[in-house]
């Protein structure tokens, strides 16, 4: 196999619970303990990966936007500071010789969006790399080198089993077809999670398919500047038992519970980026359902029941982006409304 091409998927948080910092003294001093709700959606980065003929030979890294990127913004990091570089970096460490590759990124998933799009980037360059060198690290260590990088990559590494498909089920039309041809990808969506703790514990849930329409900032929100802001009022514990609540609810009615979702950091959020309250308030306004933060955002969701009408979910995009700013300081907030799919 000289070259490979991986999907790194995109998640939402639809519930995440948050805890107070941890003590000074303590293991992890100023982290924060999380209970959360992680589901996979269809938009998602793609890596390509070209063995080099010499593996000594130094790699190349290529970073850019698809046409179809909801919100482009600047890829002005150092490329050594990139989550894929770095991955590539931990697996040339671990097996003890270079591993050379030229990587193509193309990227859709928003930066700085709460969609956990580097952390899905860097868990596919592990897979990828593990699969194109045949080094048969196993998931369970790439989860462990994952967790250097990020405490959100080990979700996007899923076990190597089949997720739950079989010809059977697909004859009786019990598993939806998009999901159904996905999960025999060797590059599937992780399965969704109750993720936990600093993010090592990771427990995979059943989350019904559903529509949501995803509604993209022009602008990120600074993840350690919401964090601050929920530090000013902590909540007194993580809340477990609520997220857990609204995972078997959905498991028992077939159905994401759209009413009753949530997310500790949403206020701090918007208290550190105003624009993204006003966002929401002018979604929220013409269509009374529901706007919910991804992450410490800034992308925003609106679950929706496919049962309804396949083509509300296309209306509602639209009804969203006529009542967003379009004048005034407010028209640079650059919003997109992306309908897309959890699975």
């Amino acid at each position: 196999m000289r070259t490979i091409s991986a999907r790194a998927w995109g998640k939402i948080n639809l519930a995440l619970a948050v805890g107070p910092p941890e003590p000074a003294g303590s293991a992890k001093p100023g982290w924060h303990r999380i209970c959360s709700w992680f589901a996979p959606v269809l938009l998602h980065d793609e890596l390509t990966l070209e063995r080099l003929d010499d593996e000594r030979s130094a790699s190349a890294f290529a970073i850019s936007w698809c046409e179809d990127a909801p919100v482009i913004s600047p890829i002005d990091w150092p490329m050594e500071k990139d989550l894929c570089v770095r991955a590539l970096r931990l697996l040339e460490q671990r097996v003890g010789r270079p591993l050379g590759v030229k990587m193509s990124l193309r990227k859709r998933i928003p930066v700085g969006g709460g969609m956990g799009g580097g952390s899905s980037d860097a868990a596919s360059m592990l897979l990828a790399v593990d699969r194109l060198f045949d080094l048969k690290l196993g998931r369970d260590e790439l989860r462990t080198l994952g967790a250097k990088l990020g405490s959100d990559v080990a979700f996007f590494i899923d076990d190597e089993i089949d997720a739950g498909v079989d010809e059977a089920d697909d004859d009786e039309g019990d598993v939806d077809p998009i999901v159904a041809d996905l999960r025999r990808a060797w590059d599937r969506p992780p399965r969704s999670a109750v993720v936990s703790g600093f993010g090592e514990t990771i427990e995979r849930v059943e989350t019904p398919s559903e529509d949501v329409l995803l509604i993209v900032p022009g602008f990120g929100c600074p993840t350690q500047a919401v964090y601050k802001a929920f530090d000013a009022k902590p909540t007194a514990r993580v809340d477990e038992e609520r997220v857990r609540a609204l995972v078997e609810r959905a498991a028992d009615e077939g159905a994401i519970p759209a009413m009753e979702l949530f997310n500790d950091l949403a206020a701090p959020a918007a208290a550190v980026e105003p624009r993204l309250a006003e966002v929401m308030k002018r979604v929220l306004a013409p269509t009374q359902i529901p706007v919910y933060v991804s992450g410490s955002g800034s992308t925003l969701f609106v679950p929706f029941e496919v049962e309804e009408d396949d083509e509300a979910i296309n209306r509602l995009a639209d009804l969203a982006e006529q009542n967003l700013p379009r004048e005034g300081p407010a028209a640079e907030f650059g919003v997109v409304a992306v309908p897309t799919r959890v699975v």
